[in-house]
């Protein structure tokens, strides 16, 4: 593999992950694992297109696999900056007391 593809996808991966690391807790839950899965789906497909062109005998399967990884890596910054935003936390609603009667007023108890 060539140094510079190593140098491109490395920056890559290195750019999404401080990207992944800074902005994952201000995406939606659904929106991240949605990323990572259809990530994880093009690396596992990328590993075995490249397995399979080395089992063959070619040398093309590490630029393969590096290829998807740089290209992968920044499509997913791209599309988690893109991502709607997760909504706010917000403290869970106090129960609703009904009010007590003042029974020194002489009204009567329910």
């Amino acid at each position: 593999m060539p140094a510079w593809l190593m140098v491109v996808t490395g920056s890559a991966i290195l750019i999404s992950g401080t990207v992944e690391i800074a902005y994952a807790h201000r995406r939606s839950t659904a929106a991240c694992v949605r990323l990572m899965f259809a990530y994880d789906t093009g690396w596992t497909v990328a590993t075995v297109v490249a397995l399979g062109v080395a089992w063959l005998g070619s040398t093309a399967g590490g630029e393969i696999w590096a290829g998807y990884q740089a290209v992968a890596s920044l499509a997913f910054t791209v599309l988690l900056l893109r991502a709607p935003a997760a909504a706010p936390a917000t403290a869970p609603a106090a129960p609703v007391q009904p009010p007590t009667p003042d029974l020194s007023a002489g009204e009567p108890a329910p």
